[in-house]
């Protein structure tokens, strides 16, 4: 069985990428990155494909790899990817934690 939904994280990944491209443009989109990822963690528990963390550890991962490709002429699409990364790694954090 598939620990994650693809479908679902890229979803989600793309509606950050679209936040970048407003950064890019001069908007800050701090609260609204946040918002999206409240949006994933609340999904995710809830979806019955996957698991909660395995989709949380998929999406950092695209994330992750979304921000380290993202050209140097583009650093608002890369801190609100970076930003996106660490508001869901301490998603995955809180989970490791109340499971433990």
């Amino acid at each position: 069985m598939q620990d994650h939904d693809d479908g679902s994280v890229k979803q989600y990944l793309g509606k950050i990428k679209s936040l970048g491209a407003q950064a890019l443009r001069g908007q800050c989109v701090q609260e609204e990155v946040a918002s999206v990822i409240r949006d994933a963690v609340e999904h995710f528990e809830i979806i019955r494909i996957g698991t909660r963390l395995g989709n949380l550890q998929r999406f950092l991962a695209l994330l992750a790899f979304a921000a380290d490709t993202t050209p140097s002429s583009q650093p608002e699409m890369h801190s609100t990817l970076e930003y996106a990364a660490r508001l869901v790694d301490q998603a995955i954090h809180h989970h490791e934690k109340k499971s433990a």
